[in-house]
């Protein structure tokens, strides 16, 4: 179970799962008894021919008895402009496995506030199924493609890697993207494809992956960032550049930070304040 759920995404998760249909509940259980099986396989589980009945009943469910009751702040996670909701992300997250022939599938996974409210229901046990394994779970530099245009095997591994490294582990990233709108936190730059995710405490130093420990920054700034030639006043919130900048960028200093409106999704204090306790020792180096 994860360390923090969201409270608020249980709540409307138990008050929306309390009257469930039969199918509905065992697909739920299906899920939940065959971890790492992928979605299209798991009727066979209970005795039927392969399918997209789970992919269907987890949208239909979510969709139908779910989606209405959920707050602006969580819709939006799961909304993309010009494109149908996402409704199964209310229950499941998406993982990608691959089998022996190097196949890959989609797995479903309950969601740790799924998994507790049907529980609290009844509707799943507390026991921890084994994960099948004749999948292997692929990391996310596995999954994530290189953009367009590297087509050598060699070369689109070392790229592929480069920009998920750099990008940020890339539930991190998508979290700082919803949070911040798809703008830089400096700039307000709206090119997704060179936005990245910044620890404002680096995860070396115990920082966690979580949307308040981050910054959604241009490229550029993210490196600055990590060379310590800028911080974020931890009381006012403006940016503060050193003298060292380039000129073309000391036009940001003294301007607001763009931060979430949400408070619970804005940059942690503490953790500003341990950015710029470094930031100030290095301008005194």
């Amino acid at each position: 179970m994860a360390d923090r759920l969201d409270r608020e995404l249980l709540g409307c998760l138990k008050s929306g799962l309390q009257e469930l249909t039969d199918a509905e509940r065992r697909t739920l259980e299906l899920i939940w008894r065959h971890p790492n099986v992928p979605a299209i396989r798991l009727p066979a589980m209970a005795g039927k021919k392969p399918g997209g009945s789970v992919w269907l009943r987890v949208g239909t469910l979510a969709k139908t008895k779910l989606w209405e009751r959920m707050p602006r702040r969580i819709k939006s996670e799961f909304e993309r402009p010009d494109r149908k909701p996402f409704y199964s992300g209310l229950l499941v997250n998406l993982l990608t496995v691959e089998d022996q022939r190097r196949a890959r599938w989609i797995v479903f996974e309950l969601r740790p506030e799924t998994e507790k409210a049907l529980q609290s229901l009844k509707i799943i046990d507390r026991f921890s199924h084994p994960p099948s394994n004749a999948y292997r779970r692929l990391d996310e530099n596995e999954v994530e493609r290189a953009p367009v245009g590297f087509n050598a095997p060699a070369e689109t591994q070392r790229v592929t890697r480069a920009i998920i490294a750099r990008r940020g582990q890339a539930r991190f990233r998508q979290a700082l993207l919803n949070a911040y709108e798809g703008r830089c936190a400096v700039t307000g730059c709206t090119e997704v494809n060179v936005l990245e995710a910044a620890h404002i405490v680096g995860h070396r130093s115990r920082g966690r992956y979580e949307v308040a420990n981050g910054l959604l920054l241009r490229a550029d700034w993210h490196t600055l960032f990590d060379l310590g030639l800028w911080a974020v006043h931890p009381k006012r919130g403006t940016i503060e550049l050193s003298p060292n900048i380039a000129e073309e960028y000391r036009k940001f200093g003294g301007r607001k930070l763009h931060a979430p409106d949400d408070t619970k999704l804005a940059p942690r204090s503490d953790a500003l304040e341990r950015r710029y306790k470094r930031f100030r020792q290095l301008l005194r180096a």
